[in-house]
């Protein structure tokens, strides 16, 4: 993820780092790296112009 799409950071919460872009809301997990979206807060619109 770009960095310039960043807009915030929460504090860990429970080894996750929650990120909020333009797209919408996700998390990242500090201990595997693995990461989810919050698809019911990213705009349609935005997944549907995803391969």
């Amino acid at each position: 993820l770009p960095s310039s799409q960043i807009l915030a950071l929460s504090p860990n919460t429970g080894n996750k780092i929650w990120v909020g872009t333009g797209e919408g809301l996700g998390w990242v997990n500090l201990l595997t790296g693995a990461g989810n979206r919050l698809s019911s807060l990213v705009n349609p619109r935005v997944l549907e112009a995803r391969p």
